[in-house]
């Protein structure tokens, strides 16, 4: 008994370690924690902020619009709008992923205990996963939705098929709160608790015979379906509105097979990191592999087993993503972590001995630590770089248009070492200028060409394809723009500034950056640079 009561002191102190080392990154980056599409984020909630305080509103609409639809992306702009309040856009930003880690980690914890309180010693092994590809990417919502999947699965395992009126309202926000964040989290979750009464009917009808099972099993899914009613409208409609991208991912069978089984989803920045993740692999793979062997000694149906067939719902959905059969846009880095999580979360149900449980939580502890040592460098030169690039907005005006010409998506520190390797991770870097410069217009706003996001350009005004020259714009590799047009093409609108990200002698005798110097050499003048000139700022020309 002491030795449990000594592990469980021990293993509480792992889990404690793992979410510091996952949140060191946030905090140990320096003025920001970069990632892709983050600093869009920022700048959406700071427009929505002043939108709410009646700022600018005027210029606002002359390019923007709100949605009217409550989308399954608002979560993340809805807390950085809030905290915004209160918070820098760059801090907000900070505060909102640590909530995330913490929400992810001791989310993970609670279906843990859920299924056997034992197991809690891999919710160390479970914070591998936090940190992972596409939240590098800026995908917050999706990010999210994942720890959301966590909460609502464990608060369903939590109530046992107790049901009443407030479990009920409960179950119900959880849904609407999971659909606030993103479909993939939502689905996995109905998935996850569909199979959880599955697997309850199979162990009750070994128990008690198949009348009573389902009888249970019934009123189970009716209450389910109840509380899920209101998510379920709502998501409906938001398919019925939705573009899809069917085809979009071009990888073959053999492609995201090799993705799977090497868990490319948890390279976030660099290819340095394949080998940590292969070892993060194989950790996962000798624990299911032990619980498999400690299972089949009593290979009776446990309840928690309905987790294998997750796990191979999951896989068959992952793999029917290959090629033109994909459903949407980097589907199958979407779906990778689900069967994994899966096959992790099944094998809490196991009953390891205290040494095992010691040496599996050790392991991870020294994994998170390695893959902290490998990604911190990186933060950090990224942070490095966009306070660099966005030294220049004081010289920037509020309510203008800010077009940003970003020759370096993959950023590179002093010495020229590629930063992210792996990701595009500056896209949107210096969107955290329109984040703190009030009433700007920035040019990258690519979530408001989108139809789920808080903002929509209005029609004739959007910088993407109003800037366009025969069909190539300024996110093309290298970047192509029509400066000197939008004007005629927008009833007289502007560009009042232009931002040069890293451009280089090569870029500017590129075809297109000969024709984009002439443009700016006609209509701009140079009035600002970074210490290094790593970022160089224009500025519309009066006219004569």
């Amino acid at each position: 008994m002491k030795l449990v009561l000594k592990f469980k002191q021990v293993e509480q102190l792992f889990f404690g370690i793992a979410i510091l080392l996952c949140l060191i990154p946030i905090w140990f980056s320096g003025q920001f924690f970069i990632t892709g599409d983050g600093p869009s984020h920022s700048y959406n909630a700071s427009v929505l902020l002043d939108w709410l305080n009646g700022k600018h509103l005027d210029y606002y609409r002359q390019f923007y619009s709100l949605n009217n639809y409550f989308e399954p992306n608002y979560w993340t702009h809805a807390w950085l709008t809030l905290l915004q309040m209160v918070c820098t856009p760059e801090l907000a930003e900070k505060i909102f992923l640590s909530a995330y880690v913490l929400a992810f980690g001791f989310g993970i914890r609670f279906l843990f205990r859920q299924i056997n309180p034992a197991g809690l010693f891999l919710s160390s092994v479970g914070m591998l996963f936090c940190w992972h590809h596409l939240l590098q990417m800026g995908f917050f919502n999706y990010a999210w939705s994942i720890a959301g999947f966590f909460w609502i699965t464990g608060y369903w395992l939590y109530i046992r098929g107790v049901f009443n009126y407030r479990i009920g309202a409960a179950m119900a926000f959880g849904w609407i709160v999971l659909y606030s964040m993103h479909p993939v989290g939502l689905a996995f979750a109905a998935l996850a608790i569909g199979l959880s009464m599955i697997g309850e009917f199979i162990a009750d009808f070994s128990l008690s015979g198949f009348k009573s099972a389902a009888e249970k099993l019934l009123s189970s899914s009716l209450f389910l379906a109840i509380t899920a009613i209101p998510a379920l409208v709502l998501t409906g409609h938001y398919l019925m509105r939705k573009e899809w991208h069917q085809g979009a991912n071009q990888e073959s069978f053999r492609g995201i097979l090799d993705a799977w089984a090497t868990l490319t989803m948890l390279i976030t920045m660099n290819k340095e990191e394949h080998g940590i993740v292969n070892a993060v692999v194989m950790l996962v793979v000798v624990l299911v592999v032990s619980a498999v062997l400690i299972r089949i000694k009593t290979p009776k149906w446990q309840v928690h087993d309905f987790w294998l067939l997750f796990f191979l719902v999951a896989l068959l959905i992952y793999f029917m993503q290959y090629g033109s059969r994909s459903w949407e846009l980097l589907m199958p880095l979407r779906l990778q972590l689900f069967s994994w999580l899966a096959i992790l979360i099944w094998s809490a149900g196991t009953i390891f001995s205290i040494k095992w449980r010691l040496i599996v939580a050790s392991a991870a502890i020294i994994l998170l630590s390695v893959l902290l040592a490998s990604r911190l460098p990186a933060h950090r030169a990224a942070s490095e770089l966009v306070e660099e690039w966005t030294s220049v907005k004081t010289h920037i005006d509020p309510q203008s248009v800010l077009m940003v010409m970003n020759y370096n998506f993959n950023g590179t520190d002093q010495q020229g070492n590629i930063i992210g390797d792996r990701i595009w991770l500056f896209n949107h870097a210096a969107d955290y200028i329109g984040a703190s410069v009030p009433g700007v217009i920035m040019s990258d706003n690519y979530e408001a060409s989108l139809r789920y996001f808080p903002l929509i350009w209005q029609n004739g005004v959007n910088l993407y394809t109003q800037t366009e020259k025969d069909g190539i714009g300024f996110e093309n590799r290298p970047p192509r723009v029509d400066l000197l047009s939008y004007p005629k093409r927008t009833n007289g609108k502007q560009i009042n500034y232009v931002l040069v990200l890293d451009q280089t002698e090569d870029d500017r005798q590129h075809p297109y950056g000969q024709e984009f110097m002439l443009q700016l050499n006609a209509g701009y003048t140079q009035i600002a640079a970074s210490p290094h000139e790593r970022a160089v700022l224009y500025k519309l020309k009066e006219k004569q």
